[in-house]
């Protein structure tokens, strides 16, 4: 049982020097990958907000009885 024992802990050494090594690879790779995301993520929030903006602007100056820009007509001939 002892020596079952110490041949998985042999085996196990160099599989946990093999991750310790490539862990800072791995990382910055989820770290890029992560940021990567959340700058997609803050994209998305940046352009539903203009066109939220753009909708309540547009709204807001129909309802004090302004002027809301109308879309032009195209003349199809």
């Amino acid at each position: 049982m002892i020596t079952q024992s110490q041949t998985s802990m042999g085996d196990l050494a160099p599989m946990l020097t093999n991750i310790q090594n490539n862990l800072a690879p791995m990382v910055n790779a989820t770290v890029l990958v992560s940021s990567l995301f959340l700058l997609w993520l803050l994209a998305i929030q940046v352009v539903i907000f203009s066109q939220g903006w753009e909708l309540y602007q547009g709204t807001a100056g129909r309802m004090e009885g302004g002027e809301a820009s109308q879309p032009a007509t195209q003349l199809v001939g």
